[in-house]
């Protein structure tokens, strides 16, 4: 859905900090934001950008080591979302710098994340697009930002970390509520809690051919990811835990995953009717993100002694 830009105005000012927002304006050869503060100035601001004369007014201002300076010439302002400490209203914002289609195509696929048409708004000449979203229920800042970080699932290859991780001889993958803790070393960036998951990538491409690799990699991310939504969280707060025990944790796991499936147990233990929806759905919404998925390669079937998949939808 599209909107006009004064009409978003409306939307969003209720739900965001009505004493500060930035100013764009030229800073030597450069555009950079300037903060106004106070709601004086911010009415102000917003009462020019509305007339379609911000570049005709003036703010007093302050850098964060003290330094006052005068934002004039304003193209465009910009508003802190959150209120009250509470986010109701977000943005995912996508750019297109070098003119080669940027992020920007992504915008319809991100939409059905969230679960809903965000309201959509071009900026930078048509060279950017903000996608706003709003929530159900309005969350406190901190919450929000702790649901926003950890992002996607993190994997993990077993030739970038073997052994330390756990060779995962006799299976594909393998994923934990503690995994990102115990491999964290190994992860390119890490940047706080999320779902990890660990892919035998030397036994995948040993299994398969190189045509169809990409294809078998796809559907075991996607089988694992059903873990780990299937789990009570995606990942276990282990906070306060003494690092000698997530150790010790780690070393058990890389043990147990190097041996054979316990014969006692039947395959389908934890590939159950639930666990099917869930990767049925993720399935399809692959599908819409234009991922060759096939669900018969992701669950069920007669490797875990169950009917074909198609016999669940």
């Amino acid at each position: 859905m599209s909107i006009d830009r004064l009409v978003l105005l409306d939307w969003l000012l209720p739900h965001y900090e009505p004493g500060t927002a930035s100013i764009m304006c030229l800073k030597g050869k450069n555009e950079g934001p300037g903060w106004a503060n106070g709601e004086a100035d911010v009415a102000r601001a917003i009462k020019a950008y509305r007339a379609g004369a911000l570049s005709a007014e003036q703010f007093a201002s302050i850098t964060q080591d003290g330094k006052q300076y005068v934002i004039a010439d304003g193209t465009r302002h910009g508003l802190v979302p959150h209120r009250d400490c509470l986010v109701v209203r977000f943005c995912l914002a996508f750019d297109d710098h070098e003119c080669d289609g940027g992020n920007v195509h992504l915008a319809e696929s991100v939409d059905r994340f969230p679960g809903a048409e965000s309201v959509k708004f071009t900026r930078k000449g048509g060279k950017g697009l903000h996608c706003y979203n709003a929530l159900a229920e309005p969350m406190s800042v901190e919450a929000f930002v702790d649901w926003a970080r950890p992002g996607v699932s993190t994997s993990v290859a077993t030739s970038s970390a073997f052994p330390r991780c756990g060779s995962g001889d006799h299976c594909y993958a393998y994923t934990l509520g503690s995994l990102d803790l115990y491999l964290r070393d190994y992860i390119p960036g890490y940047r706080g809690r999320g779902p990890c998951i660990v892919i035998n990538d030397i036994a995948l491409a040993e299994d398969h051919a190189d045509e169809d690799l990409e294809h078998r990699t796809q559907s075991t991310v996607i089988h694992e990811l059903g873990h780990i939504v299937d789990r009570p969280a995606v990942y276990e707060d282990r906070t306060g835990v003494d690092p000698m025990k997530l150790k010790f944790e780690y070393l058990v796991v890389a043990h147990i995953t190097a041996k054979p499936m316990r014969e006692e147990i039947p395959r389908y233990h934890g590939h159950e009717a639930k666990f099917i929806r869930i990767c049925l759905h993720l399935c399809h919404r692959a599908k819409q993100l234009g991922f060759d998925i096939y669900h018969a390669a992701v669950c069920a079937g007669y490797r875990n002694g169950l009917l074909h998949a198609s016999q669940y939808l």
